[in-house]
């Protein structure tokens, strides 16, 4: 659609998290949407600056999504559009709200399995046309 997005991750240590908020508060206004991969003690303070700053939606992707404490209702609370995490903890029905999406990977482990097992390529499973 033509639409600028910025991707950032937060992965591989706190140092390189903090650089990604920072390029995301100086540049938020260039983007329609921002995707920020965090680690989990940043995450609303980011998606309030990137908002503030004038990015129209924020969307949040994780791993293994631990949410435990006030997470819930920090999210819920928040300008958070969506989190995006996948199923590998499971997510209790009591923390199932909408901004949250949960995304099952048994398929991409069953594949990944029979893979190794046959002598095949897992990196295809990883491209994209």
């Amino acid at each position: 659609s033509g639409q600028k997005v910025l991707f950032l991750s937060g992965i591989g240590g706190i140092g390189k998290t903090e650089l990604a908020k920072r390029y995301a508060y100086e540049n938020a206004s260039k983007y329609k949407k921002i995707v920020f991969v965090p680690f989990a003690g940043s995450i609303m303070e980011t998606v309030d600056v990137i908002k503030k700053f004038g990015a129209n939606k924020v969307y949040v992707g994780c791993t293994h999504g631990v949410l435990s404490g006030p997470a819930i209702e920090r999210i819920q609370n928040s300008e958070l559009e969506e989190l995006v995490m996948t199923n590998t903890i499971p997510l209790p029905k009591e923390k199932q709200i909408d901004k949250i999406t949960v995304v099952s990977i048994s398929e991409l482990f069953g594949e990944a399995i029979k893979r190794i097992h046959e002598e095949t390529s897992i990196g295809e499973l990883f491209e994209t046309n």
